[in-house]
């Protein structure tokens, strides 16, 4: 009975990362989903946006990386989303930091949920003009290196964005 339970156990985790990474992006010409009052990132900063970064990383006809960074010198983040042609998101990261780090303290981010929205295809209609909206539902998990007994705390946050590549 345990074996089964394990096994059992192995094959939902496997489902559920796989359902996770396969979460589809929409198309939407009129970019309805662009919120005014969301951070915005560009791959050309305007003054108010300094510190905010977006980048588009090839890695073939069929593969890319949509990349955005905050950063203020003392703290910031990093969203990582892969795509593929078929418009699915393959892989995602979300990385928050703070200097200074403290050693007896370690915060990781998961990314539970990511909604996309493109204005246009990237691998039909191009990169130039591209602009969008994602949302993340993240869970952060902190562990206290020195609390007795080690514990782990959770918490829940959405983090929304646009993004424009001129």
């Amino acid at each position: 009975m345990f074996k089964f339970k394990s096994v059992l156990w192995l094959v939902l985790t496997l489902f559920i990362v796989q359902v996770s990474y396969s979460q589809t992006i929409s198309i939407d010409k009129n970019s309805k989903y662009l919120k005014k009052n969301n951070l915005i990132f560009s791959n050309h900063p305007k003054e108010d946006q300094i510190g905010r970064k977006f980048s588009i990383l090839k890695i073939n006809e069929n593969c890319m990386i949509l990349k955005l960074e905050n950063s203020d010198g003392n703290c910031g983040d990093e969203t990582q989303i892969q795509i593929e042609r078929s418009l699915k998101v393959t892989n995602h990261s979300f990385q928050l930091w703070i200097k200074p780090s403290t050693e007896h303290v370690t915060e990781k981010q998961f990314i539970e949920h990511a909604f996309l929205v493109l204005n246009q295809d990237p691998f039909e209609d191009g990169i130039v003009g591209l602009k969008g909206y994602i949302k993340l539902e993240i869970r952060m998990e902190t562990t206290y290196k020195y609390k007795l007994p080690k514990t782990k705390d959770y918490d829940y946050f959405t983090y929304a964005m646009n993004f424009e590549n001129d």
